[in-house]
């Protein structure tokens, strides 16, 4: 199928509700980032204030694994493997780099024998749902996949490779995106620092920022993590 261009993309996406919104988004990692770029895309007019640059917190020190590993019932299961499909259409959307679906490994020592259990419970139930889950030796694990991993094999009988599972690259996302949210959107990054807010009658009016100034808004989200 043929890619649209951003205008076309922003026709079929723009919301009546959400067009000309005056949207504050505080903090840039991932989830700000992608927000920025959806609520953009809608019609919104975002600012986003990140103190430092996209990804400098939370989401700049993250391993972000996506899984569906241990994620029962299968309804929250079923959801955690849409939204790697999900990952990989912004990314190709985008033009991003950042989602890397090359499965996963687990095992468990036979000497352990709850986590050996619990492991073996867990495959049954992926295979169950659905997913594809192969066993694999050690030695092919290492040979085929991982040859820096160091596996016991004397302790390890069994590898199990889960394919639909992988990795995000959390930096390269929330620059991506916040990128794209301003080249293509008109969104804006502010870099700055929230010290307060402005509110009438339990509704918040204005951010202010540590060098003055105030963004006046409809709505706030606050994506600054921890």
């Amino acid at each position: 199928p043929s890619r649209m261009t951003p205008c076309e993309n922003r026709r079929m996406s723009t919301s009546e509700y959400l067009r000309d919104a005056r949207i504050v988004i505080v903090g840039a990692g991932v989830i700000g980032a992608a927000l920025s770029y959806r609520l953009a895309q809608a019609g919104a007019r975002v600012t986003t204030v990140e103190r430092r640059f996209p990804g400098a917190g939370t989401s700049g020190s993250s391993f972000a694994w996506i899984n569906g590993m241990d994620k029962p019932p299968r309804d929250y299961h079923r959801l955690n493997i849409r939204s790697i499909r999900d990952h990989e259409d912004l990314a190709d959307e985008i033009g991003g780099d950042w989602v890397h679906v090359t499965g996963s490994l687990h095992w468990a020592a036979t000497g352990d024998a709850a986590r050996a259990s619990a492991l073996e419970h867990s495959v049954r139930r992926l295979k169950g749902w659905g997913m594809r889950v192969d066993r694999l030796t050690p030695a092919q694990a290492v040979r085929e996949l991982e040859p820096d991993l160091v596996i016991d094999r004397d302790a390890v009988t069994a590898v199990y490779l889960v394919h639909r599972a992988g990795w995000l690259d959390p930096m390269a996302m929330a620059h991506g995106t916040s990128s794209a949210a301003v080249e293509r959107y008109g969104a804006e990054l502010l870099h700055g620092e929230v010290v307060g807010v402005r509110t009438a009658g339990g509704m918040i009016e204005a951010l202010t920022l540590a060098d003055g100034r105030e963004l006046a808004d409809d709505v706030v989200i606050n994506a600054a993590g921890q």
